[in-house]
């Protein structure tokens, strides 16, 4: 048979293809009698075969395992937001080389669906890996020529898995409750299945919760997705994986968006004061916002920033950048600003020297159902000017953007086809009405009057 994903040919009945890693969907086509040269592979070669289930268990084997390389995966992609393609990619290679490993020890011991799914699973995270795939067709070899066991057996093996798991649990070996579990699971799915969940259940969350105290969140938000699934929306679970989701995406925008670290980890630190470093990292992120607001001149949104920090932590130095802020903000109150009402300009009233007057440029269509608006703040010269506070207002709902070094600033993905009202914060200006178009990028500028 053709693997459907890859198109080249499949010995036997495989679960994976051996050239590209896929999980093959198709029925196997049984594999001709001519003997075909074994690929060289170091394994532990045994004669005497150890009787192993197969049919709908040893599906419901990869199945089980299938589900984990899943998770994995997006367990990976996760860490990625914040690494960066290049660890994303070195994190892959590691845990392909893990499931490499484990494989090899399941196809010595004679495990051969673990190994099969193992061996898959190293071959979807790093498909180059050719001692998987190598080990794959060897494990499948193997696999095909087992016999079925009896039932009495069957239940024996069971039993003692049960009993290994059972007492792996008491002492708190959990990836020894995880490894036989998964080895009861593949003999027989459905034997005492309400006690085997229950104790991979709570093996799962108490090795969760062990590696959080250890600030290993990825691995630990791995484990307790595999919880739900035996148990969906159980309440401890279910709060220890909001817990460790809000960390890891607030992480995730550190040095980017310090608005969204902050919601996240204030998420986290109204859950639990005590997560991780979730205190130090708050404080932190709000400092770092105080000092960009600061830099911005929005010298009240930095000191209200400093203050929740301190909140938080006690710092001299922050101190005094909040008391700084704060006579700041008071100055700012003090000082005297040029005020206009909407539509002075269309009543005849003249604009004061040196008020920016806002004013729409041009309007792009830019072919999708989106719509942008931005622009720039000039001076006299129509020279950029960079670090002024530009508001954009509709109804209730504001945002402010910073202007960069050559005076330019955006509102991207505006959500509502309605007349917004722009305005600069920190300079006396008159504010100016855009409507918002789908499809349209509208460009403005403000710029002093004569």
């Amino acid at each position: 048979m053709n693997c459907p994903t890859c198109g080249k040919a499949i010995r036997g009945r495989a679960l994976f293809c051996p050239h590209c890693g896929q999980k093959v969907t198709t029925a196997a086509v049984a594999r001709p009698a001519a003997s075909v040269e074994r690929p060289p592979f170091a394994i532990e070669e045994h004669r005497t075969a150890e009787r192993r289930p197969e049919g709908c268990r040893r599906t419901m084997t990869v199945l089980i395992l299938a589900g984990l390389a899943f998770l994995a995966v997006v367990g990976l992609g996760i860490g990625a937001v914040h690494m960066g393609l290049r660890d994303r990619q070195a994190a892959a290679r590691e845990a392909a080389a893990e499931h490499l490993a484990r494989g090899t020890t399941h196809l010595n011991q004679q495990e051969y669906e673990l190994a099969v799914a193992e061996f898959g699973m190293a071959l979807q995270l790093d498909p180059s890996l050719e001692e998987a795939r190598q080990g794959l067709e060897a494990a499948q070899e193997r696999l095909e020529g087992l016999p079925v066991p009896t039932s009495q057996l069957q239940d024996e093996m069971c039993a003692a898995y049960l009993n290994e798991m059972t007492e792996a649990y008491e002492r708190e070996d959990w990836p020894t409750v995880f490894g036989t579990a998964d080895r009861l699971l593949a003999a027989n799915p459905t034997y005492r299945r309400e006690e085997v969940d229950r104790l991979l259940f709570e093996a799962l969350y108490q090795s969760g919760q062990q590696l959080v105290a250890q600030e290993r969140i990825t691995e630990a938000l791995r484990l307790f997705d595999r919880a739900l699934l035996i148990q969906p929306d159980e309440e401890r679970v279910t709060r220890a994986r909001t817990l460790a989701t809000h960390y890891i995406t607030g992480l995730s925008y550190w040095d980017t968006d310090w608005a969204l670290v902050i919601d996240n980890l204030a998420r986290v630190h109204d859950l639990d004061p005590a997560y991780c470093d979730v205190r130090l990292r708050l404080a932190e992120a709000r400092e770092a916002l105080g000092e960009q607001l600061a830099a911005a001149q929005d010298w009240c949104g930095a000191e209200e920033q400093y203050a929740l920090a301190l909140d938080l932590v006690a710092s001299d130095s922050l101190s005094r950048m909040h008391d700084d802020a704060a006579a700041h903000c008071v100055a700012r109150a003090l000082t005297p600003t040029v005020s206009l009402t909407p539509g002075a300009l269309d009543a005849g009233t003249p604009t004061p020297a040196g008020t920016y007057v806002g004013r729409v440029v041009r309007s792009e269509e830019i072919g999708s159902q989106q719509m942008f608006i931005r622009g720039h703040v000039l001076d006299e010269q129509g020279i950029g000017v960079g670090g002024v506070a530009v508001t954009i207002r509709a109804w209730d709902w504001s945002v402010t953007s910073i202007s960069d070094g050559q005076g330019q600033f955006s509102f991207d993905g505006l959500a509502n086809p309605v007349t917004y009202t722009i305005s600069l914060a920190d300079l006396p200006s008159t504010p100016l009405d855009v409507a918002g178009e789908w499809g349209k990028l509208t460009w403005i500028s403000f710029q002093p009057a004569d």
